[in-house]
């Protein structure tokens, strides 16, 4: 398995619920710690991220010793304005957050010298930054016609506001990832802020699935947190409800919906249907809930996940 994952790197310096976070952070590493669960010996993880000239040799030893061997980083670039450094804090209002600035975001032509060997999957994580090109996924789909494309919409920022504060103004390419990727997924709020809708519930999550699936979306997953998450993948049935899955003990929710990703890919190319990966991801997000932030590497194995999903919801 070749995976191929577009995704932001940022230092982080945040400080949530009276804790204080700082180092590495950002999308991407939440998806690598997923993936040292899945991948084998033969499997390649090919991050495409930008991290500041300065850091790249810090960043490589950092992910290689705390999530695997699987890591191919000839598609680390360099961003001339540096790493992107994000300093957050979380108050009863909601989470602030100052950059000192947007990263160039990845383009096509960024990704396109290393689609060869042809990727088995593509995933596109944007984290908290506009981390890609509003076009990229409409180019990736032209290019390869039978690759598996994710996408994580998380919020996509498009500009700095007022003291360098990230505002969230919603995707400007957010009708064309819709009409080109194979699954679009993001939680709650992401999808009110593309859709427009005041995404809560069950039946308003339902809603925004319909619109996603009539703007051209081939199956898309609207992620409620401890409630589970609705999916669907055709208009003419309405979109499933899926419970989510119990951890043994929960401690954090962070990097489950990456792990919703990455389990979800893994069980599609592996031959499961549509709803079985979402069961399956589901299944593996539980088990990111049982530790603080991201996980260590081989919290769990696939076969573990496997167990649970079946005594959750049948094999």
């Amino acid at each position: 398995m070749r995976l191929l994952v577009i995704a932001s790197v940022i230092k982080a310096d945040s400080i949530v619920e009276g804790r204080h976070f700082q180092g590495w952070h950002g999308s991407l590493n939440s998806i690598l710690c997923a993936a040292s669960c899945i991948l084998s010996e033969e499997d390649t993880l090919l991050p495409v991220c930008r991290v500041g000239a300065d850091d790249v040799a810090e960043y490589r030893q950092y992910t290689s010793q705390r999530f695997g061997p699987h890591i191919d980083y000839s598609a680390v670039l360099t961003d001339p304005l540096g790493t992107n450094v994000h300093k957050a804090v979380h108050t009863e209002e909601g989470e602030r957050v100052w950059c000192d600035h947007v990263p160039t975001p990845i383009s096509f032509a960024d990704v396109a010298p290393y689609l060869s060997p042809l990727p088995d999957a593509v995933l596109l994580n944007g984290g908290d930054v506009n981390a890609f090109t509003d076009d990229l996924v409409l180019r990736l789909r032209q290019q390869l016609p039978a690759t598996l494309i994710y996408v994580d919409i998380h919020r996509m920022v498009n500009q700095l506001g007022e003291d360098h504060i990230l505002e969230e103004p919603g995707w400007a390419g957010w009708s064309t990832s819709c009409a080109t990727a194979d699954v679009v997924q993001g939680a709650r709020h992401e999808w009110s802020a593309c859709t427009g809708l005041d995404v809560q519930d069950i039946a308003s999550a339902r809603l925004a699935i319909e619109m996603a699936l009539s703007d051209g979306a081939r199956a898309a997953i609207c992620t409620l947190g401890a409630n589970g998450c609705v999916t669907g993948e055709a208009l003419d049935r309405l979109p499933d409800y899926v419970p989510a899955s119990t951890p043994r003990v929960y401690v954090d929710a962070l990097g489950g919906g990456d792990c919703l990703q990455v389990g979800y890919v893994k069980a599609r190319l592996d031959g499961s249907s549509h709803l079985r990966a979402v069961r399956l991801g589901c299944s593996f997000a539980s088990f990111a809930c049982e530790h603080l932030e991201h996980p260590p590497r081989g919290f769990t194995t696939w076969p573990e996940v496997i167990a649970r999903a079946d005594a959750t919801y049948g094999s």
